[in-house]
């Protein structure tokens, strides 16, 4: 797919007729232009491509211009506008400020080379095979061309069928080679005035524009001088101000901080007495609590013996009251055993009871 966007390769003349390729590799001649760069080491750091210098054409012949009227179709050459290969701007670019500037952004090296894309190489390069391909083939035409007049010159006619006129002509050949180089001698002497009057209008216009040059260097130093001292004093100034604007920013921070570490301490000493006040309450209320407590437990104490006392009357009289009722029943017990004895004595109805209560036969 890549190898379809490529240009058409140029018919019009047959490789076999090109430079010597060497030893290559028969696959070689069917490779695109992009995959014919060599293989050398890996470089360290990053690889750099550039086409021309700075400010100067990147298309151009050996007839000094910018079109090729042998690519009507304008594929070899590009007809978008590039700044970087104007030579109107070349004194815009040789600024030291802008030179730096497009140094330090990667538009060209630090020798001055325009830097390029790949695809950019790549054209140039294709632009460049192109040149050289049309020098070959023009050179090949006059080689052509010089055999054929040798073999032309080889089918001419000997000098003895021209010899009743080869004087004559060879006579007004040189007649007209005299007047050509007289004409050419004047022609040259008129050259030469003209070239002196010429190079003498140059020097004295260099040095009306030297001695301009020099006023104007001198004005542009006073000018410069005027503004660096200007520029100085309003740096002095400025720092002047600054200094002065540090110190009472400095003095204000001193103040803020002054202030604020009173305002914490004030603070801090309100909340001291704030908590001792807290701990004061809170001790009274403890103690008021405790002594509620204390009258309560004194309260209770009292109440459980005050019904201890009532609860150990009420059992003693209980318990008086038992032995009352069984004194009572032990007498009534008593009483009615000795009632019956008597009565058994009275009787005669008595049996002897053994110290057991058993009967002795």
């Amino acid at each position: 797919m890549e190898r379809l966007t490529l240009t058409p390769r140029h018919q019009s003349i047959d490789f076999r007729q090109c430079l010597p390729a060497g030893d290559i590799l028969p696959s070689w001649s069917n490779l695109p232009l992009d995959t014919k760069l060599p293989m050398h080491k890996t470089p360290e750091g990053r690889v750099t491509l550039y086409t021309t210098p700075l400010s100067e054409p990147k298309y151009r012949s050996s007839q000094c211009i910018d079109f090729d009227l042998s690519d009507p179709l304008g594929t070899s050459l590009s007809t978008e506008y590039q700044s970087l290969h104007d030579p109107h701007l070349k004194s815009h670019f040789n600024l030291r400020t802008m030179r730096r500037h497009l140094v330090r952004n990667g538009f060209i090296t630090s020798s001055g080379e325009v830097i390029c894309t790949l695809r950019e190489f790549n054209q140039y390069r294709q632009y460049l095979r192109r040149l050289c391909l049309l020098e070959v083939t023009q050179e090949r035409k006059e080689e052509l061309a010089y055999l054929e007049a040798a073999r032309m010159k080889k089918q001419r006619p000997s000098k003895t069928e021209f010899a009743p006129k080869f004087h004559e002509i060879k006579k007004r050949q040189q007649e007209m080679l005299e007047k050509i180089k007289q004409r050419h001698e004047e022609l040259v002497k008129m050259e030469e005035e003209r070239l002196q009057k010429k190079f003498q209008l140059q020097a004295e216009k260099m040095l009306n524009y030297e001695e301009k040059r020099r006023v104007l260097d001198k004005r542009r130093d006073e000018i410069l001088y005027r503004h660096k001292e200007e520029l100085k004093r309003k740096n002095t100034n400025l720092l002047r101000s600054w200094i002065i604007k540090d110190q009472e920013r400095n003095k204000r921070l001193e103040e803020q901080k002054t202030d604020m570490i009173l305002h914490q301490t004030q603070k801090n000493v309100e909340n001291w007495h704030k908590r001792k006040l807290h701990e004061y309450e809170k001790l009274e209320r403890e103690k008021e609590v405790r002594e509620r407590e204390r009258e309560l437990i004194e309260e209770n104490v009292k109440l459980r013996e005050k019904k201890i006392r009532k609860l150990r009357k009420r059992q003693l009289a209980e318990i008086n009251t038992i032995k009352m009722m069984r004194k009572r029943r032990q007498m009534n017990k008593e009483r009615k055993y000795a009632q019956r004895l008597a009565h058994k004595i009275v009787t005669g109805n008595v049996h002897p009871f053994t110290e057991k209560g058993k009967i002795i036969n």
